[in-house]
């Protein structure tokens, strides 16, 4: 937020942010969460010219493969939840939308952590938000095309 803030007012097209994982894991409150993620689309939509704000979904945690139980189990639900608290706040802003990573992850696709992301993770979530980002593009291109008369 803090560098969000700092950062001089100018128009841009979008937002991609991605977090989650450090509340989750840190305890933060689902209530507080809420009003940090909140307060940064409204902040992001005012300073710079409502862009389209793309929220990465989180991970699913629950299928983390090297943490272990029962802190895989706390920490998928979870995330689950800010999940689909991050849905819900999307749902209630214009021009925001929550990209669910919808993603299988085994120990092959994983750092060597086994709690970050490989690259072939980083490469399919950049794919789904590049996904996401086209398809607004596409239709806000089909919205403002002109409507031609037919003969």
């Amino acid at each position: 937020m803090r560098r969000v803030a700092a950062m001089s007012p100018r128009p841009v097209d979008i937002v991609v942010a991605a977090f989650g994982v450090n509340d989750v894991k840190n305890g933060v409150p689902a209530r507080r969460w809420v009003q940090n993620v909140t307060e940064f689309v409204r902040l992001t939509q005012t300073r710079f010219g409502t862009p389209r704000v793309y929220l990465s979904g989180l991970p699913p945690l629950g299928a983390f493969p090297l943490l272990p139980q029962p802190l895989r189990a706390v920490l998928g639900g979870r995330s689950i939840r800010f999940d689909h608290l991050l849905d819900r706040i999307a749902a209630s802003h214009d021009r925001v939308r929550h990209v669910p990573l919808d993603l299988s992850l085994d120990v092959s696709a994983m750092a060597p952590d086994g709690f970050h992301p490989g690259p072939t993770i980083y490469a399919a979530w950049a794919q789904l938000l590049t996904e996401a980002i086209l398809a607004d593009r596409d239709a806000d291109t089909a919205r403002a095309a002109p409507v031609q008369a037919r003969p």
